[in-house]
């Protein structure tokens, strides 16, 4: 009786995800993004101690990198070309001396460049080791900004006797809409492949055109694209 309403409830998913009128593009949200991609632009009050140490590092997904200023505070202004509601953000201590890492900042929003609105204040901030990433929520904000500002201060006199400030890594995280998975009925069918094994089995909810599933469990199915 499982196995029957196992691929009843399969087939009902192809055929509103697939042969629907109504085209579905997106029956699964990812929900969550980082919004730093190739198109996103970066600018710094103060220049880098060494071209191997620029601003690029802060944002290239690589902890093994950092960016390093001979300066105390610092100001970082990231663009993005869409705007983005940020839900939550994160700082990556680069790889030595826990006095350059950034103890006090203050994260703000803007839609132009000019006018910006205080998204964040962090002060006495620690990093508890070296490469580890501190994350911070920003649940309550839900304005679309397309310019974000970092004001930063380091946190004393490093181990060397200098004053400066390093990052390894900066992540804005933005919610967002695209889709993981996607049935589409314009350019594929789908055809089961493999046999589904599921321990659990649930009633999943449709309405006829929307192509959105509501589950408690990951239903995971094998499928062949036919052009």
């Amino acid at each position: 009786m499982k196995n029957n309403y196992l691929i009843f409830s399969v087939l009902i998913i192809l055929f509103y995800g697939c042969n629907s009128n109504t085209k579905n593009t997106n029956p699964f949200k990812q929900g969550y993004k980082n919004i730093i991609n190739s198109k996103t632009s970066f600018k710094s009050t103060q220049i880098a101690l060494s071209t191997s140490e620029g601003l690029h590092n802060a944002f290239d997904t690589d902890k093994n990198t950092k960016f390093l200023v001979p300066a105390s505070k610092n100001t970082l202004i990231i663009k993005n070309s869409a705007t983005s509601i940020i839900k939550r953000y994160g700082i990556t201590s680069a790889n030595d001396a826990p006095g350059r890492d950034p103890k006090n900042w203050t994260l703000s929003g803007s839609i132009d460049g000019e006018n910006w609105d205080v998204l964040d204040i962090k002060i006495n901030e620690e990093f508890d080791k070296r490469g580890i990433t501190n994350t911070y929520h920003l649940e309550n904000n839900k304005k679309k900004y397309s310019f974000y500002k970092f004001d930063l201060e380091h946190a004393h006199t490093s181990i060397y006797g200098d004053d400066y400030l390093q990052i390894a890594e900066i992540e804005l995280v933005a919610l967002t809409n695209l889709p993981v998975t996607a049935f589409t009925n314009d350019r594929s069918r789908t055809k089961i492949l493999d046999t589904i094994h599921s321990k659990t089995l649930l009633p999943i909810p449709l309405t006829p055109g929307n192509g959105y599933l509501k589950m408690e469990h990951l239903l995971k199915v094998s499928f062949k694209t036919q052009r």
